[in-house]
């Protein structure tokens, strides 16, 4: 009898282990990218991290992939709504662009660049800002709980000026044909050191 409740003790103990890689959180010493480097586009093995947004749980991993070539990922909880990622000429929204991602009601992963004109949503255009994404090494992807956004981009120096917002579940992700933005429900501006994180 106490073979059989022996296994069923450690049968218990992992499912409880399943669980909890299920449910588990990014940081910068526990989650590792290589499980997912055959979904995203381009080598994350020299990428600096840091717990950019503690309160939310965004973990941004950045760094320089060539000459005039950046990569980045976020990770983010998935809310259910969008998550953000902007870059500010002097720490404002105003005059920033933004690389955006969410999931589509059927499901779908989109990921799109905005150009920050103004705070009122019609002045934050889609598909428009001055920063060049490279083309097909963009992916979004769903990684337990969390929204994983990976992108480059071709610039010889990002600005260490980044904003990070998260939309708010209440109301619609952005949709065709003009993929407005929602307000956001929360946000940030930080200082980033593409060096150490």
């Amino acid at each position: 009898m106490s073979i059989l409740t022996n296994i069923h003790v450690w049968l218990i103990l992992s499912c409880l282990q399943v669980v909890y890689s299920q449910t588990l959180e990014d940081s910068c010493t526990r989650v590792s990218l290589e499980s997912l480097n055959t979904r995203i586009l381009f080598d994350t093995s020299s990428l600096v991290c840091s717990n950019v947004w503690s309160s939310e749980g965004f973990v941004l991993r950045a760094g320089e992939a060539g000459p005039n070539l950046w990569s980045f990922v976020l990770s983010a909880p998935n809310t259910n709504s969008y998550v953000a990622i902007g870059f500010s000429p002097d720490g404002g929204m105003i005059g920033s662009t933004a690389v955006v991602g969410w999931l589509a009601a059927d499901g779908s992963a989109i990921m799109r660049r905005y150009f920050l004109g103004g705070k009122n949503p019609s002045q934050v255009l889609p598909d428009q800002g001055t920063l060049q994404v490279m083309p097909n090494t963009s992916s979004i992807m769903l990684f337990s709980s969390r929204m994983l956004l990976a992108f480059q981009l071709v610039t010889y120096q990002p600005s260490s000026q980044l904003l990070f917002a998260v939309g708010s579940s209440n109301n619609p992700v952005p949709r065709p044909p003009n993929f407005q933005l929602s307000i956001h429900r929360d946000k940030i501006s930080i200082e980033f050191d593409y060096e150490s994180g």
